[in-house]
């Protein structure tokens, strides 16, 4: 995520055109305070059923974590 953060004007225009959504197994209190720490400038969302990681194939072999994608 710190990649795409330092990247981000270069890699997604600064956003023009692009919406960026981080999408974690982690609980939207810890996804908050951790953008807000690292001046994310995208956003994050909270997946803690891990619907999304399910449709996405995203599951990691460890219960309700997903893989890096």
């Amino acid at each position: 995520m710190i990649a795409y953060r330092d990247q981000y004007a270069q890699l997604f225009k600064n956003g023009r055109n692009v919406v960026l959504i981080a999408i974690s197994a982690d609980p939207d209190t810890a996804l908050a305070s951790w953008a807000r720490d690292a001046e994310f400038p995208f956003l994050f969302a909270s997946d803690t059923g891990t619907v999304v990681g399910k449709i996405y194939g995203a599951l990691a072999s460890r219960a309700n974590m997903t893989n890096r994608n």
